[in-house]
């Protein structure tokens, strides 16, 4: 499969180093792309303990996720049937899946540079006699928003425990070794290597950086429905 390579403009921007206050952080926009729907703009609005993501292109929106740090909590809120979807932290024994998974770490040394820095390719691949199948690929610049990249890894974490709590639901014959590592034992650790500017996943899914800008947010914008129902990936009956 060819990855094309994202052609990095108007991405470079001096970086503030400062630590981020409690409604001050980031707002980044990346396109998004999913098999068998329409490429749509997702924001990222982050700071030292919330990540919220916003699809921008539901007019009115349909609801938003929301990532609290400190709890290692995910919340999936939907307004259209008022309720919250929650997803705790859950730890995890990762096996052993395959020898054939190959991990590579590559300066692309014909990209662009970035804010003066080059450009890296994490890449996760399954490689034997007969094919090359990519698994994950993570364009990144190295030391980019740090602060985003951390709870970003902290999210993805999260993620991968809870994918983890219903990997029982998967049939068998689609538990391969590049479907796990991408899509279930997936802790994001190419986030702590720098932020992403291009993902590729091997269910199809991908994203490409747009733009990005420090911000002040308003508290509101992370905070919750106060009477919408609240329900578990195990429970679908209101948490009281």
């Amino acid at each position: 499969m060819r990855f094309q390579s994202f052609f990095f403009t108007c991405l470079g921007v001096a970086l503030a180093q400062q630590a981020l206050a409690a409604t001050e952080g980031y707002e980044l926009f990346y396109r998004e792309a999913e098999n068998g729907i329409d490429p749509y703009v997702s924001r990222l609005s982050v700071t030292s303990r919330y990540l919220r993501i916003d699809d921008m292109s539901e007019q009115p929106a349909s609801g938003f996720m929301l990532f609290d740090a400190k709890t290692r909590t995910i919340y999936s809120v939907s307004h259209q049937d008022q309720s919250i979807l929650v997803m705790k932290h859950f730890d995890y024994d990762a096996p052993t899946l395959s020898e054939k998974l190959v991990n590579e770490n590559r300066e692309m040394q014909d990209a662009p540079k970035i804010a003066g820095k080059q450009v890296f390719n994490y890449r996760v691949s399954l490689q034997d006699d007969v094919k090359n199948e990519l698994c994950t690929s993570v364009q990144y610049v190295p030391g980019l928003l740090p602060e985003v990249g951390k709870i970003l890894q902290a999210w993805q974490q999260v993620v991968s425990g809870n994918q983890v709590k219903i990997l029982e639901r998967t049939p068998e014959e689609y538990r391969t070794p590049c479907m796990l590592s991408d899509q279930v034992y997936n802790r994001g650790e190419y986030y702590a290597k720098g932020i992403a500017i291009q993902e590729w996943h091997s269910n199809g899914k991908q994203r490409v950086l747009q733009d990005f800008s420090k911000k002040q947010f308003d508290d509101s914008l992370f905070t919750l429905p106060e009477n919408y129902e609240r329900f578990t990936l195990d429970d679908t009956r209101p948490l009281q």
